[in-house]
C-alpha cells in the first residue's frame, strides 16, 4: 500500500495567493475611498451646522450678523463671533442661543478655529473655518485637494476660488 501525503502542491498555492491578491487590489482602494469619502462628509456637514448658526443667530437679531455687537459695528476679530455662537443670552446683546456648542471639528484639519476677516483668501490655511465678514458666509480655509473635487459633497468645501478653478473646467 502506498501512503499518500496530505498536502497542497505548489500550483494549488499559487492560485490562492493569486485569487487573494486580486481580492485585495479591488477592495484596497474601495477602502481608502471610503476613509476619504467619510471625512468630506463630515466636513461638508460641519461647514452646513455652522451655517445654520449663523442663519439662526441672524434671523434671531433681527439681521444683526455674529461679527456685529450691539450697535451693529463690524468686528474682524474672530473670538466675538465664536463667544456670539457658542455662549447663552445675555452676553453682548445675545437674545437666544447658544447656537453651537463649540465650534464644529473639521476632520482635513484635524482642528476646529474659526478666522474672520474682511477679504478671504483660499487655502491660507491657518483656520478650519473663516468667516468671511463681507458675505457673512463660512467657508473652509483649507485648500482641498483637486483628485477630492469630484468626491460626492466635496463641492461644498471648496472655497470661493478654488469653486471658480472647478466650474471652470
Amino acid at each position: 500500500m502506498t501512503r499518500r501525503c496530505a498536502a497542497f502542491s505548489l500550483i494549488e498555492l499559487v492560485i490562492v495567493i493569486v485569487i487573494i491578491g486580486i481580492i485585495a487590489a479591488v477592495a484596497v482602494p474601495r477602502m481608502s475611498h471610503a476613509a476619504v469619502n467619510g471625512k468630506v462628509a463630515t466636513a461638508s456637514a460641519n461647514l452646513q451646522t455652522i451655517r445654520k448658526a449663523v442663519d439662526f443667530f441672524t434671523a434671531e437679531h433681527h439681521g444683526r450678523t455674529p461679527n456685529q455687537d450691539e450697535s451693529g459695528t463690524a468686528t474682524n476679530d474672530a473670538e466675538p463671533i465664536i463667544q456670539r455662537l457658542t455662549e447663552g443670552p445675555g452676553k453682548d446683546g445675545v437674545i437666544g442661543g447658544p447656537y453651537l456648542s463649540e465650534i464644529p471639528f473639521k476632520p482635513f484639519a484635524n482642528a476646529n478655529t474659526l478666522g474672520a476677516g474682511k477679504s478671504f483668501s483660499s487655502g491660507a490655511g491657518s483656520y478650519a473655518w473663516v468667516y468671511d465678514i463681507n458675505t457673512d458666509v463660512v467657508w473652509n480655509d483649507m485648500p482641498i485637494p483637486e483628485e477630492l473635487w469630484t468626491v460626492p459633497g466635496a463641492r461644498v468645501l471648496l472655497s470661493p476660488s478654488e469653486l471658480l478653478t472647478y466650474n471652470a473646467k
